[in-house]
């Protein structure tokens, strides 16, 4: 029988500190900001939470601003196109290494959910 996970508050809201199921509403959990961009991880925020507590899982609630791209590529390889450059929805070079593709962008900080990012 697989346990109750514990939760624990922080700044940024509830996140799981151990093994477990849980439930709980998205607008009271642990997200992330950068410009442009809100997420909620549900497999944890990095490498240890996601292997500890989720892993047979992968994905995420991502609410982007309008105009905003999703990603910079797909499936691993980051290419570089002339419409996507318009749109800054490719890296400057091709290449498959996340951290070049990503260089631009400015890291995701903990926060708590933002009104208005989730609809009704």
């Amino acid at each position: 029988m697989v346990p109750e996970a514990e939760l624990k508050e922080t700044e940024a809201g509830l996140v799981p500190v151990s093994v477990g199921w849980f439930v709980m509403n998205a607008r009271d959990a642990g997200w992330f900001h950068r410009p442009g961009r809100d997420s909620l991880p549900l497999t944890g925020c990095d490498e240890f939470e996601a292997e500890t507590y989720f892993p047979m899982l992968g994905m995420s609630i991502q609410a982007l601003s309008p105009g905003e791209p999703k990603a910079r590529g797909p499936w691993g390889y980051y290419t570089v196109d002339e419409v996507a450059r318009r749109y800054d929805a490719c890296p400057d070079v091709e290449t498959q290494d996340t951290g070049v593709a990503y260089a631009r962008v400015p890291p995701s900080q903990p926060t708590r959910y933002r009104d208005g990012s989730l609809p009704l």
